[in-house]
Parts: structure tokens; sequence; C-alpha cells
């Protein structure tokens, strides 16, 4: 059962505003600690003790009170609940998951406690984004979600008025992203940098993490049509891969840079710089099955958003 004090200890810890380094640090390492606060491991008594000084509770008794009433309202749980139910049965869009995260929407979508409301919506969000007549029909974000404007603006100010974010709103940050009005996306990333910068030391393989998310925010970005976003944190991954090459881990990761990297191009009417990132992105797509679905939507959408964006240029014939 010491394992899941963790899980205690971290919504304490949040709730009374301490970061996770004032009150590990010293007592176990920091892969113990993320462990530890995910409820996968364990600790010693003593060093039990000694986080709990660190947090302002200085009696056993005390923390049990508080573990008791954690684990008997099982909405606290809802996290791993709903994660659980968003990964049944893969990627599989047919499957019964899309019902059952529906139906996790519906119990809690009027809940009088925040995060059960946000997560809620967030399943929502899933639902809709999700739904097999939308997959593969090119439908805008913006139209699926504008039914339920209300909820999408929820989600926005309930990471606003969060100074503070733990693993829940990082985690689903760039997924929701598309939710945000495009005046608060710039708040919204630069909280998401410096809360997760401020976690390095409890995330294994940190930049790795770091680079997938914000590369899931810039194509989140792309889907909006928010194109004057894309340059400055490209550059920033581009620095992480200069100075961690082995970062640079695997074909779906840059096809979606290259394809980024396109529309840049094409917003900035750099032709050269076009040409030769869809040269790279053919070069794999060469390496690949044929008919590969994904790596022909990256190759004709890049130049059919070139071509939105300046409707004159003669994409053909820069490719030439």
């Amino acid at each position: 059962m010491m394992e899941y004090f963790g899980v205690t200890i971290k919504e304490l810890r949040e709730k009374r505003g301490f970061q996770i380094k004032e009150v590990y640090s010293g007592v176990v390492g920091r892969s113990t600690a993320f462990r530890f606060e995910r409820g996968t491991t364990s600790i010693s008594t003593k060093k039990l003790l000694e986080v709990l000084y660190n947090i302002g509770i200085y009696s056993m008794d005390e923390f049990l009170f508080f573990h008791q009433k954690r684990i008997n309202e099982p909405s606290k749980d809802l996290d791993k609940y709903l994660t659980q139910l968003m990964h049944k049965e893969g990627l599989n869009i047919k499957s019964k998951k899309h019902d059952q995260v529906l139906g996790f929407y519906e119990e809690f979508k009027n809940s009088k406690k925040k995060e059960e409301k946000f997560l809620a919506y967030a399943a929502h969000f899933d639902y809709l984004t999700n739904q097999e007549e939308n997959m593969g029909k090119n439908i805008p974000i913006a139209q699926i979600l504008n039914e339920f404007q209300f909820e999408w603006g929820y989600i926005e100010n309930y990471l606003l008025e969060i100074e503070s974010w733990s693993f829940r709103e990082l985690d689903w940050f760039p997924f929701l992203s598309s939710c945000f009005h495009k005046e608060n996306r710039p708040l919204l990333l630069a909280r998401f940098k410096k809360n997760f910068k401020e976690l390095r030391d409890y995330y294994e393989n940190w930049e790795r993490h770091y680079i997938n998310n914000l590369i899931n925010y810039l194509m989140n970005s792309v889907y909006m049509g928010y194109y004057d976003e894309l340059e400055k944190d490209i550059s920033e991954i581009d620095k992480y891969f200069e100075r961690y090459p082995e970062l640079q881990w695997g074909l779906s990761q840059r096809c979606r840079i290259l394809y980024i990297k396109i529309i840049i191009a094409g917003k900035e009417r750099r032709m050269d710089m076009i040409r030769k990132n869809y040269e790279q992105l053919s070069k794999i797509s060469n390496v690949l099955p044929k008919n590969n679905e994904l790596m022909d939507f990256y190759l004709e959408d890049s130049l059919r958003k070139v071509k939105e964006i300046f409707p004159d240029l003669d994409v053909a014939k820069i490719l030439k």
C-alpha cells in the first residue's frame, strides 16, 4: 500500500503550492520521486516522514486521515481512468472506447469540482475530434468544435488560472491547444514551457518529452492556421537536435518537422527551403512501403497549405 501514498502526497503537495524539488530534494532521487507520486514505487517509512514534514504534515495519523479521505473518493483517480479509456484498444476508431469516453463526459460534465469538469470537457474534445465520420474528411477542427464553445472556454480559463501546472495540465496541453483563442496562446505556451522546464529533473528523457509535446502543439497551430507561431519554436527544436543528436529518433517526428518547415518556408516565400525540405520528405517517403496514408498526407497537405498562403506561387515549378 505504501506506493499509493505517493498519489495522496502529490495531491497534498499541489494543493499547498509546493514544487517537487522543495519536497524531495535530499530525500530521494528525481526518478524515484516521479515514480512515487505516480503510484508505481514505494519509499521507506523514514523517507516518507521526511517528505510529509516538507509539506507541513507532522504526524502519520494526520497524513492517514487525508489519505483515507482521498481513496474514499474514486473521482480522484479520474486522470488514470480517463487515460485508460482513451488508450483502450489502441487507435481502432471503430472500438467501443469512444462510446466509453463519451460516457465519461456525460457523467462528469456537470461536476462541481473544477478538475473533474476539466477532464470531462477534455474527454469530449477527444470524442468529437476522433469520431469516425470526421476522420479522413479534412474537416476543420474549429467547425467540429463550434457547438461547444463554452466547454473550450472553460478549459482555456482553467489553464489560465493555474500558475503551477501538475503533470495533468502538462500532459493535456498540446492536445487541447486547438481550443485556445489566438491571443491567449503565447501566454499558455509560455506557461507550459516554464512548468515543464521546472520539472526537468523529474522526467526521464526530459528533452525527448519536451520536443514531442512542442511538435504536437505546433501541429495544432498548423491545423488552426496560426502559421506565425511556427518559426520560433521550430528553431528551438533544431537547437535541441544540434545539442542532442540522439533525439532525432524516428521517421514520424522527422516527417512532422519537415512538414512544418515546408509551411514556414511557404509563409516566407523561401522557394529554396520549400524545395529542400520537400525533397527530404520525399526521400523518407521512398523508403517507406507504398500507399502510406500518413506520408501521402504530409506530402500533399504541406503543398496545399503553401498554396493557400500564397495562391500565386507556382509550386510545381518550384519543385522541378
